[in-house]
């Protein structure tokens, strides 16, 4: 009963943390907003990873060049910001991308959508 008693503690106290450790992560996204996507420089490498490196040019405050931001299309998320990026792109369009780690240290794309 005990042993139960204790794993169930130890449980809990580990999703805890992770809630913790998760909230910090989102309270420092920084949100660009792009105003039109076909002005971004960017490159794909063979690893699937898309780097951006003018994002400074529509908000001076995020790192300059080169290559301070990613994103990676090798998962399901990636490949659906990064359609939804190419679709921008083709139509000129405006698009909010959220930054991990704020706008002073590299970081990956996390967040894109319009609202």
């Amino acid at each position: 009963m005990q042993l139960k008693r204790f794993m169930k503690t130890v449980v809990l106290s580990g999703l805890a943390s992770l809630a913790m450790a998760s909230g910090s992560a989102q309270a420092s996204t920084y949100f660009v907003l792009i105003s039109d996507m076909s002005q971004v420089q960017w490159q794909i490498d063979a690893t699937g990873t898309v780097w951006f490196r003018n994002l400074n040019h529509f908000d001076s405050s995020v790192l300059g060049c080169c290559y301070n931001y990613s994103l990676d299309t090798t998962t399901s998320v990636g490949k659906s910001m990064w359609a939804a990026m190419l679709a921008k792109v083709q139509a000129a369009q405006p698009l909010w991308i959220g930054l991990s780690n704020g706008n002073s240290s590299p970081g990956t794309v996390i967040y894109a959508g319009n609202w």
